[in-house]
């Protein structure tokens, strides 16, 4: 299998013959850390067994003070420790990792397609927020069905959905006892709802702007994508060939859907329909899918764990 190659916001890299990205037999991606590290800035220093790494989060914001331990597999930010489920790999002197753990790490919106990384600096958005008069001491409780709230006393907060999730933050004593509900939940499901709304929305404008017509969206090819975004989550890689059901073509399998054209479109580590969106309309391979008049429904899936986002696109024979 040919070694992958690598653009940075949108333009590609070069790297020496010795320390190129590859994908490891067990089908997850490696890149090269110190020379990934030196294109972005990230100061990297060596003290066996360990990799130390300094930079700020491009999502968060937020400085970071990294611990690659190669003897034990794990991986240490800001002084706390998680096991890897990927190895970082030394080979012929250069130090790999993962390109899940970089994404996750450093977070850059990774998308991956036709053999091409495309590694980029995400655009920073926080939603305005809206006062509002709920109570303070919120204790926040993270379930399968959402973010619920338990609430104490009135008192004036702002609510910001930030990468979907709320933060809720006091900002004084409101003059009003509002009346309102003691628990707000927001759903997982309704977000993913929402967001393959909105992706699906960007989708049809780019079309319309290219004068194709729209796609429509299909149940079972919705199904399909979110099983991709599942296997990947699951199974820990990101690629379009699955180590559950193999080449990309085979999940349509699983509800014996007869195609005449089918399309793919994956992407990780993007944390809202804009993000991925602009990733994938920056990459050829993956705007060629979008804006193909070939397709005439598309299927999209979204896993929280780790951002994986699928699209699954087809024409019905």
């Amino acid at each position: 299998m040919a070694n992958p190659t690598v653009q940075l916001n949108g333009n590609q890299v070069q790297f020496e013959s010795t320390n190129q990205p590859y994908i490891h037999q067990d089908g997850y991606t490696l890149i090269p850390l110190r020379a990934i590290g030196d294109m972005l800035q990230i100061d990297i220093t060596w003290s066996s067994p360990n990799i130390h790494a300094s930079s700020v989060n491009q999502s968060t914001g937020e400085n970071l003070a990294v611990v690659f331990d190669t003897n034990n597999n794990t991986l240490n930010i800001n002084g706390a420790t998680k096991q890897l489920s990927t190895p970082v790999v030394i080979k012929d002197g250069t130090t790999y990792i993962p390109l899940r753990v970089f994404s996750e790490t450093f977070g850059y919106d990774v998308a991956f397609e036709s053999g091409i990384i495309e590694i980029d600096t995400p655009n920073k958005k926080v939603d305005t927020p809206t006062p509002v008069d709920t109570p303070t001491e919120i204790v926040v409780e993270t379930t399968q069905q959402g973010h619920e709230f338990t609430i104490d006393e009135p008192t004036k907060v702002q609510i910001q959905i930030v990468n979907g999730v709320p933060v809720i933050t006091p900002v004084g004593e409101s003059s009003t006892t509002v009346d309102v509900t003691p628990t707000v939940t927001v759903s997982d499901e309704e977000q993913l709802e929402q967001f393959r709304i909105e992706v699906l929305e960007l989708v049809n404008q780019y079309r319309a702007e290219a004068g194709v017509a729209p796609l429509s969206t299909d149940s079972t090819i919705t199904k399909l994508a979110q099983i991709k975004c599942d296997d990947m989550a699951d199974n820990d890689y990101f690629s379009h060939t699955s180590p559950t059901w193999g080449d990309f073509q085979n999940v349509f399998k699983y509800e014996n859907v007869s195609y005449r054209y089918i399309g793919e479109n994956i992407a990780y580590g993007q944390r809202t329909p804009e993000a991925v969106m602009d990733s994938w309309m920056n990459s050829d391979g993956h705007r060629a899918n979008i804006l193909s008049e070939n397709f005439s429904h598309i299927g999209i899936g979204y896993n929280t764990d780790g951002n994986y986002w699928t699209q699954l696109f087809v024409t019905y024979r």
